[in-house]
């Protein structure tokens, strides 16, 4: 619902600053966003993967702590090795269905057999920045593509240790959740086709990327009009729309649910 709504956002900006027609692109971008938006690929990926968690979680809670492991090494080598440093395309550069589902059994078996409080939480942080540090390396040595994969091993290892050493600090902040929340909007916002050229391939860019006050001027400036665009959004209409809309899918799919089980 929300790239829905972003999606009409940047038509109608696109209407505004490019002086276009509405036209059945609209419907394109709003209703079917997440399928038809290639900059947005994250979260079609992501929705791919929350249709499959079911089986997945299911397979993973029938596994033994050392059969998640394997798993787990088993799709090392195919991202990590054969496709990341070998190229093939079986997992070439992360940015696929494969890899995040990769992830999500990482991130399973840290949730549910990692203790976080057995290393001291700085040897993560010591870990994540050495492995940054191999990985910028890497990135002044190789094509871009291959620094940048999303199944590079220096990322993985960087990530999973950054995320292990924030959990292990517990702090509560109302205002660093509601606006590290607001990044999906960001994000859709910047990878929009209509709206991306405007940021980085127009005379506004020219400006900001050739003075660094500037850039982050620009940088603060557009995040806080992103941010604005979501709390608008959440506020005023997708949580009007989740209200009416929500119960009323809910009802169809028990009732679909319980026709398909009585047949």
């Amino acid at each position: 619902m929300l790239c829905a709504l972003v999606g009409g956002l940047a038509y109608f900006f696109h209407l505004f600053v490019d002086d276009a027609r509405i036209g059945k692109s609209l419907v394109k971008n709003t209703l079917f966003s997440i399928s038809n938006v290639r900059g947005i690929w994250y979260v079609q990926i992501y929705v791919f993967l929350m249709l499959l968690s079911p089986l997945i979680n299911t397979a993973l809670n029938n596994m033994t702590k050392n059969q998640v492991l394997y798993l787990i090494a088993a799709l090392t080598i195919i991202s990590s090795d054969f496709g990341w440093f070998w190229g093939h395309e079986v997992n070439k550069d992360g940015y696929n269905l494969i890899n995040f589902i990769w992830l999500y059994i990482i991130g399973y078996f840290l949730r549910n057999y990692w203790k976080i409080d057995r290393y001291n939480p700085y040897l993560y942080l010591f870990i994540s920045v050495v492995c940054s540090i191999m990985h910028s390396a890497l990135f002044l040595s190789c094509r871009e593509y291959v620094a940048w994969a999303y199944n590079n091993p220096f990322v993985i290892v960087s990530s999973v240790a950054f995320f292990l050493f924030m959990i292990s600090f517990k702090f509560k902040s109302l205002w660093i959740n509601r606006i590290a929340a607001s990044t999906l909007v960001v994000y859709l916002v910047h990878e929009n086709s209509y709206v991306s050229p405007w940021l980085y391939g127009s005379q506004f860019s020219s400006v900001y990327s050739q003075n660094i006050i500037y850039f982050a001027l620009a940088v603060f400036a557009i995040y806080f009009c992103c941010v604005v665009i979501d709390f608008v959004l959440r506020g005023l209409v997708a949580n009007n729309m989740l209200k009416y809309v929500y119960p009323l899918l809910r009802d169809s799919g028990k009732r679909i649910f319980l026709t398909i089980k009585n047949k």
